[in-house]
């Protein structure tokens, strides 16, 4: 008989095989099994009683008990392993898991879920949230059959969001300098969740002209990111260049243009000027025009003005004599200013100075250009030039007459005694200042109009040009000439002007200055009245007598009153007896190419300088210097300076230093 023993549920009863013996035979062994439930459905013992019996009825029992157990778990079925994932969204839903058993046909399973364990935090949640980043938690399946026996098995999902958000930066974009720079990007997270977006430069910032290369830079909530790049590009607002002429002659026009492209144009300008075209079209008030334009693309607007000079037009007009003799040419001159000037006359005449020399009969006509502004004269002006026939005028200086004097056989005596004899009583005859005595004629005169004999006032020096002045007149009266051909003249009718006389002409001219001599002749020289109507007497007769000024003169004169500066007396103006040096009157003056300065130099040799000076002060030429006789000296000035350049048109000084001793006349230079 074997041992009572345990075996699990799902074994078979593996009951002993005994054996039974009897004395007197061989005895019957039949068994008979009695079950008792145990605890549970699947424990139970089974207890096996054998009865041995012999044929004579004796019996014997012997028993064993094998006691049947369930201690096995079930087994699960569909346990899914350990899982990561990205989002909580990922984690799906929990598998259904299934369990079998030995014994028992359908063991039960429960399900449980733990709590939420965050990675690298002493905190728990019961719910996972899209902000939750890292973590994990526990699935936990358990099965237990009747008997108790149960079977657990685990999974740990762990959640850990490691991905970047997917980001769209926006397209290139190009603004106008104007305009503000506003952009976003866009972006989605894996697991649902925002996404922050940082940006450099920041959208709304000032943005340089150009292209910048904005970098943009997504965060999801659990810090992973994203990037990309995108081109902002800012054109500068529109340049405006203002085209056209600004500066116009009155009566004309110009026209203003703005720059070609894309834009709107918006003009105004003096006088409610307004007009929308990329040209103003032609305008001519003087003043501002400005022009707005607008990008017809980006809407920024630029500015630009012109400011429009309207120039007056030059004047034109013609000054000058417009009578003259034949042969005797007339300065006409235009307007003083920074003009240019076109002249055109008879016979194809043209000049583009400003004064002109002419003597041909005929309409000459003058047009003005302002050199600054490009300006002509609205319309020429003109002067008519009459032409007359003339008496020709051929007078001498008294040097010459004094040479006469002299009767000397080396040439310069043209006329003989007895011709001289007729002049100086002529001469006596004709004015009341010159009373000889008969026969004294020619002595008298000589002693007039000689240069020696003592000191030579203002007085003495008004009487010799007096009488140098008659005798040319008588000559011509008395149709006397030369010996070398020469007709000495002066006609009464010539037309004259001198500075403080009225006299118009040589007749009135004669009369009058014999009456100033006779009112004078005994005032004192010390009279400053007296000294100036004597040097307005002198400058004027010595002006006549070296032929300036009398109209038509002949070729002659001025060659042969160089001839004779030997015989010039000092016809300077005395201020007081025994001064240095004086001055005649400049002869033209004005002038337009050459002047005659003529001084005297008296008593003895003297340091000299001569000069021209500009009404600064600064001297412009330099015309004498050095140690100068006692006598008449003549210089011509041509309106150049020390550089030999032409000097601008305007009044000048004529100043002389003699032994320190200053004097000077004006001089008035005009082209």
């Amino acid at each position: 008989m074997g041992p009572d023993h345990t075996i699990q549920c799902d074994q078979t009863l593996d009951w002993s095989s005994p054996t039974a013996s009897d004395n007197c035979g061989t005895p019957s062994l039949v068994p008979a099994d009695v079950s008792t439930p145990g605890s549970c459905l699947q424990n139970h013992d089974v207890k096996r009683t054998w009865t041995a019996t012999d044929e004579c009825g004796n019996s014997v029992t012997a028993s064993q008990t094998i006691h049947v157990v369930d201690t096995t778990a079930p087994t699960l079925v569909g346990v899914p392993v350990d899982a990561n994932y990205q989002c909580a969204s990922d984690v799906p839903q929990p598998p259904t898991v299934t369990a079998s058993d030995d014994c028992d046909p359908n063991p039960g399973v429960v399900f449980a879920e733990g709590i939420l364990i965050l990675d690298g935090a002493n905190t728990t949640n019961s719910v996972a949230t899209v902000q939750t980043c890292s973590y994990h938690f526990d699935r936990t399946w358990t099965a237990t059959d009747h008997c108790g026996n149960s079977v657990s098995a685990t999974q740990t999902i762990h959640v850990h969001d490691t991905t970047a958000p997917t980001i769209t930066c926006p397209d290139p974009i190009t603004v106008g300098a104007c305009q503000p720079v506003n952009f976003a990007a866009t972006g989605s997270d894996n697991c649902g969740g925002l996404v922050t977006f940082t940006y450099s430069p920041e959208p709304g910032t000032t943005f340089a002209l150009g292209t910048t290369t904005v970098h943009v830079t997504g965060s999801d909530f659990c810090g992973n990111t994203a990037s990309c790049d995108f081109t902002v590009t800012v054109t500068p607002s529109p340049t405006v260049t203002v085209t056209g002429v600004d500066q116009i002659c009155q009566g004309g026009s110009t026209e203003f243009c703005g720059p070609d492209g894309n834009y709107d144009y918006a003009w105004t300008g003096p006088g409610g000027f307004a007009a929308t075209t990329k040209c103003t079209g032609q305008v001519s008030a003087q003043g501002k025009y400005t022009l707005v334009i607008t990008d017809k693309s980006s809407t920024c607007q630029g500015t630009g003005d012109a400011t429009l000079t309207v120039n007056p037009l030059p004047a034109c007009s013609i000054t000058g004599k417009t009578e003259t003799c034949a042969n005797v040419a007339v300065d006409l001159c235009g307007p003083d200013g920074n003009l240019g000037y076109v002249w055109s006359g008879p016979g194809g005449f043209s000049a583009t100075d400003k004064c002109i020399s002419v003597s041909t009969a005929g309409d000459y006509t003058l047009t003005t250009t302002d050199l600054g502004t490009k300006c002509s004269s609205s319309g020429t002006c003109s002067a008519h030039l009459t032409v007359n026939q003339c008496v020709t005028n051929c007078p001498r200086t008294p040097g010459f007459w004094a040479a006469q004097c002299d009767q000397s056989p080396t040439g310069k005596s043209k006329f003989d005694t007895g011709q001289m004899n007729q002049i100086s009583s002529c001469v006596d005859d004709k004015v009341g200042i010159f009373n000889w005595a008969s026969g004294q004629d020619f002595s008298r005169f000589c002693s007039t109009v000689d240069k020696s004999g003592g000191s030579m006032d203002q007085r003495r020096q008004a009487k010799r040009q007096f009488a140098a002045f008659l005798a040319n007149v008588c000559t011509g009266e008395l149709g006397l000439i030369a010996n070398n051909g020469d007709i000495i003249k002066l006609d009464m009718s010539t037309p004259v002007s001198c500075s403080a006389l009225t006299s118009t002409t040589m007749g009135g001219l004669l009369t009058e200055v014999d009456n100033l001599l006779l009112t004078l002749e005994n005032q004192s020289l010390n009279d400053p009245v007296v000294k100036a109507k004597y040097s307005q007497i002198i400058s004027c007769l010595d002006a006549i007598n070296n032929a300036e000024g009398v109209g038509t003169v002949c070729s002659t004169a001025q060659q042969q009153n160089a001839l004779y500066a030997d015989y010039a007396s000092p016809a300077g103006i005395s201020d007081l007896p025994g001064d240095l040096v004086e001055l005649y009157r400049p002869s033209p003056n004005p002038f337009a190419n050459s002047t005659r300065i003529a001084y005297v130099v008296n008593g003895k040799s003297q340091q000299v300088e001569v000069g021209i000076f500009d009404i600064a002060g600064r001297r412009v030429r330099q015309l004498a210097n050095g140690f100068q006789a006692p006598g008449r000296y003549e210089l011509n000035w041509d309106g150049r300076s020390d550089a030999g350049e032409h000097v601008v048109n305007g009044v000048y000084f004529i100043r002389s230093i003699v032994a320190g001793h200053v004097k000077s006349m004006q001089v008035v230079l005009l082209k």
